[in-house]
């Protein structure tokens, strides 16, 4: 059914970045076709070159200072996505909608299974997971939040289960956006530790051991390309601190840059209505001086 509705969808959407679903994953689809060709998946020129080749456009979608959506999570994010590369991208594009979607709904289906032994009711694990507008709103963008929120429920569903290996597995995809998911790495780990439960940390070093390895075969040089990434190309928030570290970025940012615009339209629309205020003021003075000129002349005809 998934690949019905790729194949049914795909030729119906424009290439064009911000239109139909997941424009964030063209970031994705970039460092999947970079490291396809034995590049530099962090590389500014070839982010730049692919993404505008699929409808990025600075002014539009790059608040007029971007000209791509920078790439800075590990390869193996990338290496995962090369996999849709033969679709296309328009057809990508709704493959990973699909794999959001799937994610979502199995994040609730575990942590609904969890929930009684919480004390929670089942329903509250589903309202939480399907009914939140920001938990779609991730899915309808293309972010990974919902596949790091179905691996973190994974987890604790196998930790439950006392299937530690297979939930350290889980836990080492946490680490495709360390910022989401080092706390919590942090904390099942000592937890681990502390319950002697080994076979969780074993599993996890070996699965980060495998996923760095793969990452080196398909671009040795990752480790210091990532950690530069940043600098090559800063963050939106770098650019306007007043955007905090939270959200949508890029959308933040448009509507401040559109709010600025305005008040500047607004300023120079106000500018304008004085000077014409105030011609007007000039010419309504020379008016009433002419009247009272015409007065003053009628006066002496009168009096003669």
């Amino acid at each position: 059914a998934a690949t019905a509705a790729t194949v049914a969808l795909a030729p119906r959407l424009p290439a064009v970045s911000t239109f139909g679903p997941c424009p964030d994953a063209i970031q994705f689809q970039a460092a999947a076709t970079l490291l396809r060709e034995g590049g530099n998946p962090y590389d500014p020129a070839g982010q730049a070159r692919v993404q505008q080749g699929l409808g990025w456009d600075r002014d539009r979608d790059g608040l007029g200072v971007y000209d791509f959506l920078p790439y800075y999570y590990p390869p193996w994010l990338a290496l995962a996505f090369s996999v849709l590369l033969p679709l296309g991208w328009p057809a990508a594009r709704v493959a990973w909608l699909l794999v959001g979607i799937a994610s979502l709904v199995g994040s609730g289906f575990l942590l609904a299974r969890r929930a009684p032994a919480c004390g929670a009711a089942r329903a509250d694990a589903w309202a939480l997971t399907l009914g939140l507008a920001c938990s779609w709103k991730a899915v309808v963008m293309g972010q990974v939040a919902p596949m790091l929120l179905l691996a973190a429920a994974a987890a604790w569903h196998l930790l439950a289960r006392r299937r530690d290996a297979a939930a350290g597995v889980a836990l080492a995809l946490l680490s495709t956006k360390p910022q989401l998911g080092a706390v919590l790495l942090a904390g099942v780990m000592l937890w681990c530790l502390r319950q002697r439960r080994w076979q969780a940390p074993a599993s996890f070093a070996i699965m980060m051991l495998l996923l760095c390895l793969a990452s080196s075969l398909a671009f040795p040089g990752w480790p210091a390309a990532m950690a530069g990434a940043t600098q090559a190309t800063p963050l939106p928030s770098a650019l306007y601190p007043g955007l905090g570290t939270g959200g949508r970025k890029f959308e933040r940012a448009k509507q401040i840059i559109a709010i600025g615009n305005r008040h500047r339209r607004h300023r120079a629309d106000a500018a304008q209505l004085d000077q014409f205020l105030d011609l007007d003021r000039t010419g309504r003075q020379r008016i009433r001086g002419m009247d009272a000129e015409m007065d003053k002349i009628g006066e002496r005809h009168r009096l003669e």
